[in-house]
């Protein structure tokens, strides 16, 4: 039988289980030599996910924090970029921590955006957000 701690902590360890869309050709980076980004995938990606998976590099591969996989994320699971189409990045700007929302595959939907809006501006987190390929930022 499972008690609530374990079961807290169960929901808690996520994984990207499948998704693949940081390696999918929506942000930009180099990988050994190879170049990535919006319209080009990563070199190494396969329809079985990475297929350098076990010797990626450090960087941009190890130390990418897709928001949804963090420990005790903020975001509900149905907000896996696989099913919502789009990332939630933690990045830095001008030495500001910010979230940023990548659009992956179609426009970002209506309800994600409404979710993290009211998320940032209830944590007084700044927000940069892709809606059609445009820029949009929130800043506190």
């Amino acid at each position: 039988m499972v008690d609530e701690h374990q079961l807290i902590n169960m929901r808690d360890q996520r994984s990207c289980n499948g998704c693949t869309k940081c390696c999918d050709g929506w942000l930009s980076g180099k990988v050994y030599d190879h170049a990535f980004f919006p319209g080009q995938p990563c070199f190494f990606k396969s329809s079985a996910g990475c297929s350098i998976y076990s010797e990626r590099p450090q960087d941009p591969c190890k130390n990418f924090e897709c928001v949804w996989v963090e420990n005790n994320s903020p975001l509900p699971s149905w907000m896996k970029p696989s099913e919502i189409n789009c990332m939630i990045v933690r990045e830095t700007f001008e030495g500001v921590p910010q979230l940023t929302v990548y659009e992956a595959g179609s426009k970002l939907d209506s309800s994600v955006l409404s979710w993290i809006v009211t998320y940032c501006l209830n944590k007084k987190i700044n927000l940069v957000y892709q809606v059609g390929g445009g820029w949009n930022r929130i800043n506190f």
